[in-house]
């Protein structure tokens, strides 16, 4: 996905992103390649990070139906939330 290159290199370092499911905080590693990380997997779309990790860890399944926006990260370090 352009916009995770994009980002990984604006911020120019491994960068933690938290994404809240179900209102737990998980977090996601975003790497200067742009690839997001979690739970040992690698994904480079937000969609399939979700689908395939997130809702997959705590549900058990793989999901059918995430959200593909930036603005579902937010910034651990800053608090900021990204934008699409």
């Amino acid at each position: 996905d352009t916009r995770l290159i994009d980002l990984a290199k604006e911020l120019g370092e491994e960068t933690v992103l938290i994404r809240k499911y179900k209102g737990v905080e998980y977090e996601v590693i975003l790497d200067v390649s742009g690839l997001l990380r979690f739970k040992g997997e690698i994904f480079d779309t937000p969609n399939k990070l979700y689908n395939n990790g997130i809702y997959k860890f705590v549900n058990g399944k793989r999901g059918g139906s995430g959200t593909n926006n930036m603005s579902q990260f937010i910034i651990k370090e800053t608090g900021e939330r990204l934008k699409d």
